[in-house]
């Protein structure tokens, strides 16, 4: 993992570089990374997986796109399923939240048994514990980062 943050700093500080969202593992950036630093065969160096023509970021792993062919991919954490753009736009308004079902499976090694529950409840919503939502009207138009000027003993 530390090594993998080392490499995304380098696209993270490169100021020729335009990223609008990064992970341990990948990176979505306007434009083409140095040629440099992509192969498609050599490890280490970053690999063009797709290309894209519409994308929300909503907080840490939660994200959807749409590719130049048309292919919808999303990632939510917490949920396997994929969640259409559609659904996902709504989070661009304040206070909106989903309850979604999943079917998740449960393991009882002691008892050597396992639950499946093909309704398992899944509340999304999108929070500000890592970062300060910034609101134009109903509309969430970007983030900022939490500053603390000063920590107050207890």
């Amino acid at each position: 993992t530390a090594y993998a943050r080392a490499d995304v700093s380098i696209i993270k500080n490169n100021p020729n570089i335009i990223l609008l969202y990064s992970d341990t593992d990948s990176g979505f950036v306007i434009g083409s990374l140095p040629a440099e630093i992509v192969s498609d065969i050599t490890l280490g160096k970053w690999k063009l997986e797709d290309e894209y023509i519409y994308s929300i970021f909503l907080g840490p792993k939660m994200y959807a796109c749409k590719s130049i062919s048309g292919h919808e991919y999303s990632k939510v954490k917490g949920y396997k399923e994929t969640i259409p753009l559609e659904i996902l736009s709504k989070f661009l308004n304040v206070n909106h939240s989903e309850s979604l079902s999943q079917t998740r499976w449960f393991k009882f090694v002691k008892n050597s048994y396992i639950k499946v529950d093909d309704n398992s409840n899944f509340k999304l919503r999108i929070t500000d514990l890592k970062r300060n939502l910034i609101y134009d009207g109903n509309q969430l138009v970007g983030t900022e980062s939490i500053k603390i000027n000063t920590i107050q003993k207890p």
